[in-house]
């Protein structure tokens, strides 16, 4: 088996079915299906039960009680029997056509890669407004150069946007729940690995509001995150990004300063960029 796609599922069936209806278009004896569901109704098993016969290889799980969301995401990487393993959450899906070709011919003709980082484009589903998340050079020069920068910008984006060789991907920290991604790509990257970028296949991100983590935490995510900077120092030492922010260091003031203002700039730039083409309808070339 060359792909386990992993699906972790929470009282989403909208988001399962959405994932579900993109990869049937494509048979593939090569890729197997997981979907490991903590939810507290038969909406997703329904879903799964009408989509699974149209997969080589499917695989339903309830868990009862729920395994919470990271022990979830664990528990699927420890079925999955495929070389690569692509974790994708309940509210990405794949978003560009022949998406199961693509991958599959990717790997099989690059046999050296151990992560494939894949675009991630956010999508409104309610206006079509559509925009990348992070050009993809960036991306790859952060994953391969400076890792530990994703402490401060999470430019990778959600863990569904990689593919990642099995025998690799380590387990997800099951103390963390706001910074649980970007440890995971700091411990991954940092392995000596081979990294390639595949900007021709793309990966919708729509979290909705009312099933995303972010969600779920609600007012507590500041809290979250400063507690978990806090053990983080303690995993990985004093390092520049995640130091505690000292006023007094005129060197450091001066470089978060900076920092600050190229990504708003960048950030201001692109979205301006997307929004432009979304209102004259300009489509990127192919």
């Amino acid at each position: 088996m060359l792909l386990s796609i992993l699906i972790p599922a929470y009282n989403y069936p909208k988001g399962v079915e959405r994932i579900l209806i993109a990869l049937s278009q494509e048979y593939s004896l090569n890729v197997e299906i997981i979907v490991s569901d903590n939810s507290s109704d038969d909406k997703v098993r329904d879903i799964c039960s009408f989509y699974k016969d149209a997969f080589h290889s499917f695989i339903y799980k309830r868990n009862n009680p729920s395994l919470g969301a990271v022990n979830n995401w664990n528990s699927l990487l420890d079925k999955a029997q495929g070389d690569y393993c692509l974790l994708l959450h309940h509210d990405e899906f794949p978003l560009s056509a022949n998406f199961i070709g693509k991958v599959t011919d990717t790997l099989s003709v690059n046999t050296a890669i151990d992560v494939l980082i894949m675009d991630c484009v956010l999508v409104d589903i309610n206006t079509g407004f559509s925009r990348q998340h992070a050009p993809s050079w960036f991306r790859n020069l952060s994953a391969k150069y400076f890792p530990e920068y994703l402490f401060r910008r999470n430019i990778i984006g959600p863990v569904s946007t990689l593919i990642v060789r099995r025998s690799v991907f380590p387990r997800f920290n099951e103390k963390l729940q706001w910074l649980v991604d970007v440890e995971l790509y700091v411990r991954l990257f940092t392995q000596g690995i081979t990294i390639k970028t595949a900007a021709n296949i793309q990966i919708g991100s729509a979290p909705d509001k009312n099933h995303s983590i972010t969600a779920s935490l609600g007012n507590e995510v500041f809290r979250i995150k400063q507690r978990e900077l806090e053990y983080l120092r303690d995993l990985y030492g004093d390092t520049f990004w995640i130091k505690k922010f000292n006023w007094k260091n005129p060197v450091r003031l001066l470089l978060y300063l900076i920092e600050s203002l190229l990504w708003l700039n960048f950030k201001v730039f692109r979205y301006a960029k997307s929004f432009y083409r979304y209102i004259f309808n300009i489509k990127k070339p192919a």
